[in-house]
């Protein structure tokens, strides 16, 4: 016999009936009395006034399956986590099917995510700006509308259309000056922790993406030449970044204690397989230093930054980020006020 459930926001349904699954939440924020709109749920699927509403949910179960046997099952997990807050508005929108998703509702569901974007954010990234963020859930929606599409469940990949495209501003990015970083470096380094001290030194002396550096093995480091290697990268081409001298002690003195293959691996020699762990370390020494919170990625554009100050050209830098387009490179350069104020001090008038 179907009933409703109470949770921590209100009642939900999750039943079998006539051999269809149905499932809808009622929250306490939007129902005076949400069990009775449960109740009265029931009612309305038993009458026939209600369609199959798991038809949604069991588009997203095969495309998690399609996943798991392409992807890492981390990667599939974190999409999985944003499609359940497109489920769970459509659940309170009166989507039960896929060919209920049309253009006027997916815009809809963009204006929600603006308007609700503080109680969205993914993993509570406080530095993530709402256009940030907004992208990563596009590009998750739309590969799911993209193999919706393939089996001609629905008419259209809206996700794909332009007016859901956001261009990032360069003013969206936090990124780490040269001070913070030497902050941050010199704060790890009281830790006494190795492992940490290496990380966030390894990260701004490299430009090494999160997941590059994780998967960094001993072998694709060459101490006689000084030359480190990522392999399998994002634009899957090798790409070689030469060994900074302060970097070089850090990483010797992790291999005279190597427990595994990798260079970044746990205690018992297990790899990590994601980067939290790694970030809600950084949060933690931010907060103590002060400062605005910041992800990993901000070591890269660190990195990028430091090397145009230098007067290094945009296409070395792009050789050494593994950019293919200089305008990807230039999307990680940012200049400090500090060197803007050393610019224009240096303008020939009136002297």
């Amino acid at each position: 016999m179907p009933k409703a459930v109470k949770y921590d926001k209100g009642y939900k349904v999750n039943f079998r009936f006539r051999n269809k699954r149905y499932q809808r939440r009622f929250r306490w924020a939007d129902y005076d009395d949400p069990k009775k709109a449960a109740l009265d749920f029931i009612d309305l699927v038993k009458t026939g006034q209600v369609g199959e509403s798991m038809a949604l949910t069991a588009a997203v179960r095969q495309y998690a399956a399609w996943r798991y046997n392409k992807f890492k099952r981390s990667t599939v997990d974190r999409d999985q986590s944003r499609l359940k807050r497109f489920l769970t508005w459509c659940a309170d929108n009166k989507v039960v099917g896929m060919e209920d998703i049309n253009l006027i509702k997916f815009r809809e569901f963009h204006d929600y995510f603006y308007m609700n974007y503080p109680f969205l954010k993914s993993n509570k990234r406080k530095c993530e700006k709402a256009n940030v963020t907004w992208n990563k859930y596009r590009l998750v929606l739309s590969n799911f509308f993209e193999f919706c599409s393939d089996r001609r469940w629905m008419d259209d990949n809206f996700a794909r259309h332009k007016e859901f495209k956001v261009t990032i501003d360069d003013a969206d990015e936090r990124w780490f000056t040269p001070t913070e970083v030497d902050q941050i470096i010199k704060h790890f380094d009281t830790t006494g922790d190795i492992m940490r001290q290496t990380f966030y030194r390894f990260l701004p002396y490299t430009g090494f993406r999160v997941g590059e550096a994780l998967n960094l093995k001993w072998r694709d480091i060459n101490f006689e030449t000084q030359i480190i290697t990522a392999r399998n990268t994002k634009v899957k081409r090798n790409r070689s970044v030469p060994m900074h001298n302060n970097l070089r002690g850090a990483l010797e003195k992790i291999q005279l204690n190597k427990p595994s293959h990798l260079v970044f691996a746990k205690a018992d020699g297990h790899p990590y397989y994601t980067g939290p762990t790694w970030y809600h370390v950084l949060v933690k020494a931010t907060n103590t230093l002060g400062m605005e919170q910041g992800n990993l990625k901000a070591f890269r554009h660190a990195f990028g930054s430091a090397l145009a100050s230098n007067g290094t050209s945009v296409r070395e830098i792009m050789e050494l980020m593994g950019h293919t387009t200089p305008g990807m490179a230039l999307r990680y350069i940012h200049a400090s006020q500090l060197h803007l104020r050393e610019k224009v001090n240096q303008l020939p008038f009136g002297r």
